[in-house]
C-alpha cells in the first residue's frame, strides 16, 4: 500500500485548527466533501477535487471553491448515494492505493453518522475498507476485515474499542488490558473502553469471520 493519504473533509463538526495543523505530503490528495472544499481554502491546503451538490455553501462561496479547485465534480441534489459515497466512489475509479482519512463526518446528525458505520456493510468498498479511517481530535475509526492485524497505539487517544458489525468469530486481542482468545461473537457486541498495557506501543488481533470497527478515543474534555 502506498504511503499517500487522501484526506476528505467534510461538512461537519470539525475543529479548523487541528485541521490546519495537519501534515500533507507532495503525493497526498486532498478532496472537498461540499462545505469541506471551502475548509481546505480556508485552512490554506489544497484543493485538488471538489465534489458534491454544494448545497452547504453560498453561490459565492461556490464560486470561489471553483475557481481555486484543480477539478470540481458537481454533483445533483437528488441522488442514490450520499456525498461521501461518491467521493469514495471517485476514489475506487483513481485505484487509489493509499490511506483515506475522513474529516468533519463525526458528530452532528446521527443519521449520517450511522450512514458512515454502515459503509463496513458495503462490499463495494471491500478494497478499500481497511484504508479508511473517520476522525477528529477525540477519535479515530477504522474498519478490519478477517485476518491478523497489529494497532499501533495512538499518542494522545487513552481507549482502545471493538465493535462487532455482526457475528465474528475466533476474536483474540493480545497486548491489550481486557483480552480475548477464540472468543466467539454470536452477535453484534461492543467492546469498549479497552486500553493498551502501559509502555506498549502496538497490540494484535485476529479473527477468522465477520467485520469489525475499531475506535481509539479520548474524553473530549481532558
Amino acid at each position: 500500500m502506498s504511503h499517500a493519504q487522501a484526506l476528505l473533509v467534510g461538512s461537519g463538526d470539525l475543529d479548523a485548527k487541528w485541521l490546519e495543523s495537519l501534515d500533507l505530503g507532495p503525493d497526498d490528495f486532498c478532496l472537498g466533501v461540499d462545505k469541506g472544499a471551502r475548509r481546505l481554502l480556508e485552512a490554506g491546503m489544497p484543493l485538488d477535487l471538489a465534489l458534491g451538490d454544494f448545497d452547504s455553501v453560498t453561490a459565492e462561496e461556490k464560486a470561489w471553491i471553483c475557481s481555486k479547485a484543480k477539478q470540481v465534480v458537481e454533483l445533483p441534489a437528488m441522488k442514490d448515494a450520499t456525498d461521501l459515497e461518491e467521493a469514495l466512489d471517485y476514489l475506487l475509479k483513481m485505484n487509489w492505493q493509499g490511506t483515506i482519512r475522513c474529516l468533519g463526518f463525526l458528530g452532528g446528525r446521527l443519521d449520517h453518522t450511522l450512514s458512515m458505520v454502515w459503509l463496513g456493510y458495503e462490499d463495494r468498498y471491500r478494497e478499500i475498507l481497511e484504508q479508511l479511517t473517520f476522525e477528529d481530535p477525540y477519535n479515530s475509526l477504522g474498519f478490519l476485515l478477517p485476518g491478523d492485524h497489529q494497532v499501533d497505539r495512538q499518542p494522545d487517544k487513552k481507549y482502545l474499542s471493538f465493535i462487532g458489525l455482526g457475528p465474528v468469530a475466533d476474536l483474540t486481542l493480545n497486548q491489550v488490558v481486557y483480552t480475548l482468545d477464540n472468543y466467539q461473537m454470536t452477535t453484534p457486541r461492543a467492546f469498549i473502553s479497552n486500553e493498551f498495557l502501559p509502555d506498549v506501543s502496538t497490540m494484535t488481533l485476529s479473527f477468522t469471520s465477520g467485520r469489525l470497527l475499531v475506535i481509539q478515543s479520548r474524553d473530549a474534555w481532558r
